[in-house]
C-alpha cells in the first residue's frame, strides 16, 4: 500500500484487523505510519507496504458507511441537491466490482474506487468531513 494514498482517520488491513491511520510522516525517504483501533492499541510502522493493506469495498462497508441500496445501485447523497456519489453493483462470472459515479447537476462522471480510503478520501474531498460509520 502506497502510503501517500493515505491521510489522518484512513481505514486500513493489518494482518487482518481493521485499523485508523492517526499518524503519516516521512523522514529520510522511508514513509511512517502509526494505526490505532480505536482503544489504546498504537502501531507504528516504517515500512507501510509490508504491513497495511487497502480494505477492498464491499456492500458490508457501503451500509456502514450510511450508503442506501436500490437494486444494484447504492447511492449517498453529499450535498444537498445537486452532488451525490452512486455506486454500482456489477456482477460478472462470479465476481462482484463497484463502478462509482460522481453525480454533478446531473452531469455523471466514473471515478475508480476500489477501496475503503479511497472512498473515504473522495466523500473528505468533497464535503471537508469524514464519511462516518455505523457502529
Amino acid at each position: 500500500m502506497d502510503a501517500r494514498e493515505l491521510k489522518i482517520n484512513n481505514l486500513v488491513d493489518y494482518f487482518g484487523k481493521v485499523k485508523t491511520v492517526i499518524k503519516i510522516s516521512k523522514e529520510n525517504s522511508q514513509w511512517y505510519v502509526g494505526c490505532s483501533n480505536g482503544v489504546n492499541e498504537i502501531i507504528d510502522c516504517w515500512n507501510v507496504e509490508d504491513a497495511y493493506d487497502p480494505i477492498l469495498l464491499t456492500e458490508e462497508w457501503l451500509l456502514k458507511f450510511f450508503f442506501e441500496q436500490r437494486s444494484n445501485i447504492w447511492h449517498k447523497q453529499v450535498h444537498e441537491g445537486y452532488v451525490s456519489l452512486m455506486i454500482f453493483k456489477e456482477e460478472f462470472k462470479d465476481k462482484i466490482r463497484f463502478v462509482t459515479t460522481l453525480n454533478i447537476d446531473g452531469n455523471r462522471m466514473p471515478i475508480n474506487i476500489k477501496h475503503v480510503h479511497q472512498l473515504q478520501n473522495l466523500y473528505f474531498a468533497l464535503t471537508g468531513e469524514e464519511l462516518t460509520i455505523k457502529s
